[in-house]
């Protein structure tokens, strides 16, 4: 066999006039292009910030002139960890016309420990070393002290110098092999290699890479990557900057909350490009009502490319039969191979065509290594780039014959310097001008199939993490044998990703033991990593195969698992008669392995995550052929169990399904219920709105006997002043602590009818409480309460109330009303959480004397009861408060409510104001976990409260 080495080509030494160098581009950019629109930054409220070209290079270049003040060298390191914002582009364009190398570091979901990411982040910096850290006033508490010169972007913002121009600096000589930029692993946990990519690299791919999708000037992409991704800084930043091209970019975390908006942003632009990772295709697909797609049309997209993953077959054609009917051809999906080390593309398919699509034996392709023809789909990932080899080749590093599956070998001028810092990771990887990638895969007729990965990197839906984390994050949980566990990926055709599978060792072999470890791993692997296990499995101490070299194997148990533990996949649940067991079939496709029960928390206890809970959505409305609400309209709570979500699917068939309003009595009724079942002892009362206390649900049970969660959903003062001498009336103790959740937008005037609905709680009303008339309120307690009639109730989230049954009327998009039902609109939960409060009444919005009057009763009451009182102002939407905060009339309300913080603070009790150090930032998907489904940052908010660990 040949040595690959002999292919190694001279070319790959770029000279400086073949490259002219990324400085030089930059001025030919913008003289030809100006005014054209280079940005357009979408929101997720759907408003947009427009930068065109001179707006974007004015902008960095007052970004440039900062860094020069700041004492930042030529050619010194920028980090940047910034949210999606103008800031983020136009910091990295400043950079690079100033000669500075920037390295964007990902920001965490709130689910991520905020400690953990100041490690992360500490880690990074360790490693980069950088002249100056950008980031944001709010994400530096969680990192303490930063060993370099950091720069804060929102607050700089306010005094960017003001220019009449800035001139692009030229290197003073021509270097293609310049490092222009650092990039980390895709969305890597544990990120340790930085990607030096140079100057000439870095045009040469996106020149040869634009010549082969064929952009020009007229195409518009549209992004919701995030720019320290391969896809999100080359594809969706770099090229068109330097390429004169329109992007349209979304926050990946709007995206996720909302998949749709991605597919309305490509309407309103009539994009042509975009890339998207394997899993988004079937996500999509899946995932999307089709109330979300009125309106609709992706007939202008010529090019939808697959690269990141593994390539589904499956995935694609879902998505195809999806939105066929929207204008989506087959003609535009296209493909590619890509990696930070190769800068981005290896290979490009599709473009004249949908990509080939090989037809192979699986089996012999897993146990032979050859890919003779089968029935199996792979699809292709396409035809190197022009003056790109590739060769696949054995363990000995002889090259292989096509259709031979072997490790994937990449030669081209777009190769990275190096690893920053890490000779040794380097000389692993380039071997004679070539990158040894560590994919496996086949050529046939000079298209590329990759058909897996040789290394260990775990990837779950497009994110990359080191199983050594994971082990680590598991090794940690108390009954796991310590260096006894293995973490793997197998592959998850339905979600069109591949998912996290889990093995741990434990000497503890009773079923209840082993059933809750598994809870625990799953917890502290989301808690540490951000990222959900699909499969736990608990066995036997001894039982996990180690290798020759007296490691834990992860092939050879991977391969056990498959072959003695993994779950069949459940089918579809149509045609079993009890509906609870299609509920429960319905949950265990999303969670395979689990041992499920049916009032097991799914939600709160870790186990269903927000992309396994859409798959879930989908699933039981295929299953029951109904179509349910969503959690932001019904309550995460309806869908924390199977007895829940059993629950809430015979509302939906029997057309009873609760409103927002009416839900919260409910978790209300359960809660009274406990107490109502015998005399309480605990000492420590957690009572709020769901944004306070879900934040401390884990603490709570960590507490056990000793603490009670009483959360209500919107929870007022008057509510809580009503349920604290409901709990003082049935407590058998002492009660010693109270931590009280109030939440900023809780104390506007407005109506209130929720305690009405649990005529247990009515007799502590008091006579002071907002409402419409009902029936539930007995005689006895009417007399001094003040009511309001139906025609002073305006609904905040439908069109008005119902005269004749008093609910709320909801409208479906064609306008037909809804009776009693799930709202039906277009606006987000975490979009609603504030400003629903704010539009109850016709009149500008202030603080209910009701409500005030109820909290400084809470305060002496605790005082009588010599209860010590935590009163904390719960963490905001940040992005939608200091909207509102600068609107007049809404401004006033919360000048109020800071008058009041005040003289709460002066009652003598412990104040605890996290308005301002909230970490949900512009993150509704993550907004919503957050608040509702734990591990959280504001269950580490609680629990220095507590004082405890």
């Amino acid at each position: 066999m040949t040595e690959p080495a002999t292919f190694a080509r001279t070319h790959r030494k770029l000279s400086a006039t073949a490259t002219g160098g990324l400085t030089h581009r930059l001025i030919e950019v913008l003289r030809a292009n100006d005014r054209r629109p280079f940005a357009i930054l979408q929101s997720a409220d759907g408003s947009e910030i427009s930068l065109d070209f001179r707006t974007a290079m004015h902008r960095g270049g007052q970004w440039a002139v900062v860094f020069d003040r700041l004492g930042v060298p030529r050619h010194g390191r920028v980090a940047i960890a910034l949210r999606h914002s103008h800031h983020l582009y136009t910091c990295l364009i400043g950079c690079l016309m100033s000669l500075r190398v920037p390295a964007v570091f990902a920001l965490p979901s709130p689910k991520l420990a905020m400690e953990a990411f100041g490690h992360m982040v500490s880690q990074l910096l360790g490693a980069v070393k950088p002249d100056l850290f950008i980031t944001e006033s709010d994400i530096m508490p969680a990192l303490g002290a930063v060993s370099c010169r950091v720069l804060l972007a929102d607050e700089a913002a306010r005094n960017l110098p003001q220019l009449s121009r800035y001139d692009i600096l030229l290197p003073q000589r021509p270097d293609p092999d310049r490092t222009v930029l650092l990039q980390f692993s895709s969305g890597t946990t544990g990120l340790k290699k930085g990607v030096e990519i140079t100057d000439g690299g870095l045009l040469w791919q996106v020149d040869n890479y634009a010549h082969a999708i064929h952009l020009t000037t007229d195409d518009v992409i549209v992004s919701w990557l995030p720019l320290y991704h391969d896809m999100g800084l080359i594809a969706c930043f770099m090229m068109p900057l330097l390429r004169g091209t329109t992007v349209v970019s979304l926050s990946p975390f709007d995206w996720i909350a909302r998949p749709s908006s991605f597919l309305h942003a490509a309407t309103r632009h009539r994009a042509t490009l975009a890339w998207l990772p394997n899993f988004a295709y079937a996500h999509m697909a899946r995932s999307i009502p089709d109330r979300e797609l009125g309106g609709v049309d992706l007939s202008s997209l010529r090019g939808l490319v697959n690269c990141s993953e593994s390539i589904l077959h499956r995935s694609e054609q879902g998505f195809l039969d999806r939105f066929r009917r929207y204008g989506f051809r087959g003609a535009a999906l296209a493909s590619s191979y890509a990696m930070a080390e190769n800068t981005f593309a290896v290979t490009s398919g599709g473009f004249d065509g949908a990509p080939r699509v090989d037809h192979v034996d699986r089996v012999v392709l897993s146990r032979e290594g050859r890919a003779i023809t089968g029935d199996s789909p792979i699809v292709s990932s396409g035809r190197p780039l022009p003056e790109t080899d590739v060769v696949t080749v054995d363990a000995e590093g002889n090259v292989l014959p096509d259709r031979s599956v072997g490790e994937i070998w990449v030669a081209s001028p777009a190769l990275m310097k190096g690893y920053l810092g890490n000779p040794k990771g380097t000389a692993e990887a380039l071997v004679d001008g070539w990158l040894r990638t560590d994919d496996l895969g086949y050529l046939a007729d000079g298209q590329l199939y990759v058909v897996g990965r040789k290394k260990d990197i775990i990837i779950v839906a497009g994110r990359n993490l080191f199983p050594e984390d994971v082990e680590e994050a598991v090794n940690g949980v108390t009954d796991v044998v310590p260096g006894r566990c293995v973490a793997f990926a197998v592959e998850n055709d339905d979600l069109g990703t591949n998912e996290l599978v889990v093995i741990a060792e434990s000497r503890n072999s009773e079923p209840g033991a082993r059933r809750d470890l598994a809870i625990r791993i799953r917890s502290a692997v989301a808690g540490a990593l951000d990222c959900p296990v699909a499969d736990v499995r608990v066995v036997d101490h001894m039982w996990l195969d180690k290798s020759t070299s007296g490691k834990i194997s992860r092939s050879r148990n991977r391969q056990r698992y498959l072959d003695a533990l993994a779950p069949a996949r459940l089918v579809s649940s149509h045609g079993v008669d009890d509906d609870a067991d299609r509920v429960r079939r319905c949950v265990s496709t999303c969670v395979p392995g689990v041992e499920l029960t049916d009032d097991m928390p799914l939600l709160t206890g870790g186990i269903i995550d927000s992309l396994s809970l859409a798959v879930l959505l989908v699933g039981l409305e295929e299953s029951f052929e109904i179509s349910l609400p969503t959690p932001a309209d019904v309550g995460f709570h309806r869908f924390d169990s199977i007895c829940s979500i059993r629950a809430l699917i015979d509302d939906v068939i029997a057309e009873r399904c609760v409103t927002p309003l009416k839900a919260t009595a409910s978790i209300m009724a359960t809660k009274v219920a406990d107490f109502l079942a015998g005399p309480m002892d605990f000492d420590l009362l957690i009572l709020g709105s769901s944004t306070a206390a879900t934040l401390s649900a884990r603490t709570a049970r960590s507490l056990g006997h000793r603490a009670y969660n009483f959360f209500v959903s919107s929870c007022t003062a008057v509510e809580a002043s009503c349920i604290l001498s409901f709990v003082l009336s049935r407590q058998r103790a002492p009660l010693r602590r109270l931590v009280l959740g109030v939440d900023v937008e809780r104390l506007a005037s407005g109506p209130d009818y929720r305690l009405l609905d649990v005529p247990e709680l009515t007799a502590f009303l008091g006579n002071v409480v907002v409402t419409p008339p009902s029936a539930s309120l007995a005689p006895q307690h009417q007399r001094g309460v003040r009511m309001l009639t139906l025609a002073d109730w305006k609904n905040p989230y439908g069109e008005g109330i119902d005269r004749e049954t008093g609910d709320p009327v909801y409208f479906h998009s064609d306008r037909r009303p809804l009776i009693g039902a799930a709202r039906v609109d277009e606006r987000r939960y975490s979009d609603g959480l504030s400003e629903a409060i704010l539009r109850v009444t016709r009149r500008p919005p202030e603080l209910a004397r009701p409500q005030v009057r109820k909290l400084f009763q809470i305060v002496q009451e605790c005082r009588r009861n010599g209860i010590r009182l935590d009163v904390v102002i719960t963490p905001v939407y940040r992005r939608l408060y200091d909207e509102l905060i600068a609107r007049t009339p809404y401004g006033t309300y919360f000048d109020q409510f800071d008058k009041l913080v005040t003289a709460i603070g002066r009652q003598g009790m412990t104040l605890w104001d996290f308005r301002d150090v909230t970490s949900f930032g512009g993150d509704p998907e993550d907004f919503l976990d957050a608040t509702h489904c734990g591990p959280t940052n504001g269950d580490l908010i609680i629990r220095r409260i507590l004082g405890t660990p």
